[in-house]
């Protein structure tokens, strides 16, 4: 899911049953207070996060479009899971060509 930093869906792909908007609002608060967080903390600035639940994980990274987020069952495998959130990062700046991906949230 690619999401404006105002929480406006850009392009979303996401399994039935899930409220793509509700994920996308959700996960840009997160990322604010992530931010303001860090801020306090002389962290600098957010490279990506992760939040881990019983029932599945978001990870999300910043890009120069937006804000890409992932959702993921509890077993997925994050290696893989981050390298196809950083290529999709490098396809959007023109990097790299398109492609399957090679997960499945």
């Amino acid at each position: 899911m690619l999401v404006g930093i105002d929480g406006i869906i850009i392009a979303s792909e996401v399994e039935e049953g899930i409220d793509q908007e509700v994920a996308a609002a959700e996960t840009v608060a997160l990322l604010k207070i992530t931010e303001r967080s860090l801020s306090k903390l002389y962290s600098g600035p957010v490279i990506r996060g992760m939040v881990s639940g019983e029932l599945g994980k978001v990870l999300f990274m910043g890009s120069e479009m937006g804000l890409l987020i992932a959702l993921t069952e509890p077993e997925a495998n994050l290696g893989l899971v981050w390298l196809e959130l950083k290529n999709a990062t490098q396809r959007l700046r023109g990097g790299l060509p398109e492609k399957e991906s090679q997960w499945s949230p």
